[in-house]
């Protein structure tokens, strides 16, 4: 386990979307996956999908990290990526509140989220045993790293 604390910058509004949105996909469709200014959702199933792609964006880009100077060349698109990410918690309050068909409906992405969350922990920890996790990318994270694990 890592020194790593978790906090509100980037995952904890993705965790705070999945409680509260419908999940009516089995699988984010592209066209649901933001790549630069994004569209509001309308639906509780678009903020879903709006939102595992979101996650599975970050991870492919912390994926991309094996190096120092991948980390400088992966921090624009994790900066689009965490104000993506708090945009989107803005948009999501503008839905309607979710029905408790939407909250069962919840449960069907549910291994899609825990699967792109579940890796982006895994690339921290990697990250931060590597001494890759600079004071820059922990601050774009949301993570709290205790300073003898930064380079």
């Amino acid at each position: 386990m890592t020194n790593s604390i978790l906090c509100c910058s980037l995952v904890w509004p993705a965790a705070f979307g999945l409680v509260s949105i419908s999940l009516m996909g089995s699988e984010p469709s592209p066209d649901h996956i933001p790549s630069g200014q994004i569209t509001p959702p309308t639906t509780h199933r678009e903020a879903a999908l709006m939102l595992i792609g979101l996650l599975q964006q970050t991870q492919s880009c912390l994926a991309s990290c094996t190096d120092a100077a991948s980390v400088r060349a992966a921090l624009p698109q994790l900066r689009l990526l965490a104000r993506q990410i708090h945009s989107f918690k803005e948009m999501q309050e503008h839905l309607p509140e979710p029905t408790t068909q939407d909250y069962i409906a919840a449960q069907n992405l549910t291994g899609d989220f825990n699967t792109a969350w579940n890796a982006i922990r895994e690339h921290i920890e990697r990250l931060e045993n590597a001494q890759l996790m600079t004071q820059e990318l922990s601050e774009l994270l949301g993570i709290e790293t205790s300073p003898s694990r930064l380079p």
